[in-house]
């Protein structure tokens, strides 16, 4: 057993296959570093030729190590190697490559002078088998004019494809742990997804010097498994270049380049006889058809054809162009009036009062066109969570704006409508309601009507009823279509049948028939072409669909609480969710969240462009802008004496176990007698809670008032001796902004989004320690009446600071929403 070392600065690590005639170079030129303090893992993938043997025999030195697997490719063997590695920082070496003696001392440094970058990589030069140079990596790419800005770098690696030379990669292992590191599901192109993650959200730092050598020859794994490298490629880039968040010349670029993998792949499997992987490449380029067109015109361009055909385009773009123009000024036109019409009594009341416009940019009526805002209101109808407020906030703010001019309408069932009318009160007037139709329905639903017994018992008496017509009428096509139908029964069941056993077997699966019925529901009926009026802004939350193909589409997603603790949601919220976030991923083209918390998270684990995301201050009740306090409504649920108070639904996110543990930790302090715990919040899937609080001993002491009407809660937040939110995620919290809005004394967990909206100087705590919620409570309960009125003091000022960002941002043009709409 080696004696343990000194932790290292820099982990290398070297993924090998039978590499023995080129090992011991690559190791030699490790060695031979300017910067000896490192780790070398060297990760023998199976290899046959005695690379391992050679290595051990060749190199005594303690820092490196060599670990055996069985083949397994890649895909096992760097992840392996990024798990064993102990140093701050790691570097990939190919077996088959060669550093430069400086390369870890520069790019230590590097990474130093610039500590918040996720990835230091440098020029390389390229050699033959014989170690001759043949060029550069900069012949191919102009580094000079390459954005490497968080963000933009990503944009960059998929315009330009993947100009980062592996054997250059140096990257804090922190950072590419905390992203995921490699992905299991890659063997060829994991390093080139990983460096697409880390640009999402870090700065890339390049070194124009060659620091490395990387060597060019036919046994390379691109040479040999072209359809591998294909099908990988694709895997990784297609979802992108789907996606409506990306910019058009980025989903452009991913289209030729995966249209040049096709056409590459489809010669190299043909010239080595593998005649059926080369017609998969070949049909495959029937995906880039617009690609395909845009060259066959790029091909054209100089001849007679050519500038035939791009004068009939013209003619043909510029007809289509004049009719969407003349559609929209008669729509704007119609649209402007009834704006004008429906915003006239409330000018004329404030001229009437006295009062003067509000602050503000211009109206600018008469010159720009009304904006439509179409709000899917599907979730509007359900229980009355963190959504309903954002959403129902949201409407309330775009209906008070008046400039840009917007016209609101709200797509929602029955109960939502009534819902929000009792939010929004008079402020529900202007909006338009509309129906949701077939949108009011989800897959589960459909999934269930037509699997159902009802359904399927009355599909299995036509059957048999055609059938027997068939048959006694000796009419072919009326028996194919009988049987059909009954072997589409059988399917139905037996798939219902294979559901069942393999749930029994601790394998569950989703039906085959459910999938079909939810890829379909998804994708059908497409949106339609064009849109009520020019200027429509569609924005959508949570289950629903965009209307038109054309629109501006705008999606909100508040948090990723489902991804980032699946394990605290039920396994239908993390598949609806899922399922939300892949529409989003498709159609929308901006995506809009509460804090800069979840902006981070969507940005490193959703798979859209990162300057698609934005974040909108969360609108809070106008209640809590002034609030009113009624010293009786405590009373008026049985609470007379001091209390501390807990505002959240009753799931496992909320953490309130933990925060019952730390109650009961603190029942012997003296400044906690008579206290009680009072929790609001409707039951959600934490059902077990109430006989976990049982089994207390503090049971007696917990006050559960579920929902509480809107207008008490002010009262509660603002006469509790502290509000508490222990959650250990959070898009934004919002009981946390209304308790402070209310001058209560808040304290909140140290994690996600929460810090952000408790702001500067707000006592916060570790929410997975019980002894550090009781250490915060017991700081806040003790605190002397000058400085607990200080405390709640600075809470409040807090709070208001938010709601003048809300007051001062207008939704449509104080965020990236104001670049999709077109102002005519």
């Amino acid at each position: 057993m080696k004696p343990s070392m000194p932790t290292p600065v820099v982990s290398v690590t070297i993924c090998m296959h039978n590499a023995s005639r080129y090992i011991c170079e690559t190791l030699d030129s490790v060695f031979a570093q300017t910067l000896q303090d490192f780790e070398i893992i060297v990760v023998d993938d199976g290899s046959t030729d005695g690379s391992s043997e050679l290595v051990e025999g060749r190199y005594r030195d303690r820092r490196l190590s060599i670990l055996r697997q069985q083949q397994q490719t890649l895909r096992i063997a760097r992840p392996v190697s990024l798990a064993q590695a102990k140093g701050t920082y790691f570097a990939i070496l190919d077996s088959d490559d060669v550093w430069a003696p400086t390369k870890l001392e520069r790019q230590v440094a590097a990474a130093c002078a610039a500590p918040h970058t996720g990835l230091v990589f440098s020029d390389c030069e390229l050699i033959d088998p014989n170690g001759a140079t043949i060029g550069r990596l900069s012949d191919q790419f102009d580094f000079e004019r390459i954005d490497l800005s968080a963000g933009q770098a990503h944009l960059e690696l998929l315009r330009r494809g993947n100009f980062v030379s592996i054997s250059t990669a140096f990257a804090p292992v922190a950072a590419v742990r905390r992203l995921g590191g490699f992905n299991y599901s890659y063997q060829y192109v994991n390093d080139y997804d990983l460096w697409l993650r880390l640009a999402r959200c870090h700065t890339l730092t390049f070194i124009p010097d060659p620091l490395a050598k990387y060597r060019i020859h036919e046994t390379q794994f691109t040479q040999r498994h072209a359809d591998i490298t294909l099908s990988e490629q694709s895997l990784l880039l297609e979802h992108m270049r789907k996606s409506a968040s990306y910019p058009r010349d980025v989903r452009i670029a991913i289209g030729d380049n995966l249209l040049g993998q096709h056409r590459l792949a489809w010669r190299v499997l043909a010239r080595q006889g593998r005649y059926r992987s080369a017609a998969r490449a070949a049909i495959g380029i029937a995906r880039y058809r617009d690609r395909v067109w845009a060259s066959l015109r790029h091909q054209v361009r100089g001849r007679l054809t050519g500038r035939v055909l791009e004068s009939s385009i013209a003619a043909a773009n510029r007809g289509r162009d004049a009719a969407a123009r003349a559609h929209a000024q008669a729509a704007n036109a119609t649209t402007r009036v009834a704006v004008r019409a429906r915003r006239a009594p409330r000018r004329i009341g404030r001229l009437l009062r006295g009062q003067s416009r509000p602050a503000g940019p211009p109206n600018r009526d008469a010159q720009t066109a009304p904006i439509q805002v179409w709000l899917d209101g599907s979730s509007l109808g359900r229980e009355q969570a963190g959504y309903f407020s954002l959403l129902s906030e949201l409407i309330r703010t775009l209906v008070r704006q008046e400039s840009p001019v917007c016209e609101v309408h709200v797509t929602a069932q029955q109960s939502g409508r009534a819902a929000l009318r009792a939010r929004l009160g008079p402020d529900v007037s202007p909006v338009r309601f509309h129906a949701l139709g077939w949108r009011a329905f989800h897959w589960t639903q459909i999934h269930l009507l037509i699997c159902g017994w009802p359904v399927q018992l009355a599909m299995a008496l036509m059957s048999a009823g055609l059938l027997g017509a068939g048959i006694s009428n000796e009419r072919p096509g009326v028996i194919s279509v009988a049987a059909a139908a009954i072997l589409l029964q059988v399917a139905i069941l037996l798939d219902e049948l294979g559901a069942r056993a393999a749930a029994a077997l601790g394998r569950p699966r989703h039906q085959y028939a459910a999938r079909a019925i939810r890829f379909l529901w998804r994708r059908l009926p497409a949106p339609r072409s064009g849109g009520p009026a020019a200027n429509v802004v569609e924005i959508l939350f949570w289950r629903g669909r965009f209307r038109w193909r054309h629109s501006k589409r705008v999606a909100i997603v508040q948090d990723l609480t489902t991804r980032v603790h699946p394990e605290l949601h039920t396994e239908g919220n993390v598949t609806e969710f899922e399922e939300f976030l892949g529409y989003v991923q498709r159609h929308a083209q901006l995506i809009l969240t509460v804090s800069e918390n979840s902006r981070r998270d969507i940005v490193e684990r959703v798979g859209i462009s990162p300057g698609s995301v934005s974040v909108i201050p969360m609108p809070i009740h106008p209640k809590y802008h002034e609030p009113q306090f009624k010293a009786g409504i405590p009373a008026l649920h049985g609470i007379s004496g001091p209390y501390v108070l807990c505002v959240g639904a009753i799931e496992p996110r909320k953490n309130l176990r933990r925060l019952v543990r730390a109650f009961e930790l603190l029942k012997h302090e003296p400044v906690l007698s008579g206290m009680v715990l009072v929790i609001v919040g409707p039951q959600a899937w934490d059902n077990g809670f109430r006989e976990f609080l049982n089994g207390t001993d503090l049971a007696h002491r917990v006050r559960m008032l579920g929902f509480i009407p809107l207008e008490q809660l002010p009262s509660l937040y603002h006469f509790s001796s502290a509000v508490v939110c222990p959650s250990v995620y959070e898009g934004f919290g919002i009981p946390v902004m209304e308790a402070m809005c209310s001058s209560a004394a808040v304290l909140a967990s140290d994690i996600s989004s929460l810090p952000e909206v408790l702001g500067p100087g707000g006592i916060r705590f570790d929410p997975y320690e019980p002894e550090a919620i009781a250490a915060a409570l017991l700081s806040v309960l003790t605190m002397s009446p000058d400085e607990a009125a200080n405390y709640r003091k600075r809470g409040r000022q807090h709070a208001l600071a938010h709601l003048a960002r809300v007051a001062n941002t207008d939704l449509l043009s104080g965020t990236p929403v104001s670049s999709l709409v077109e102002v005519s």
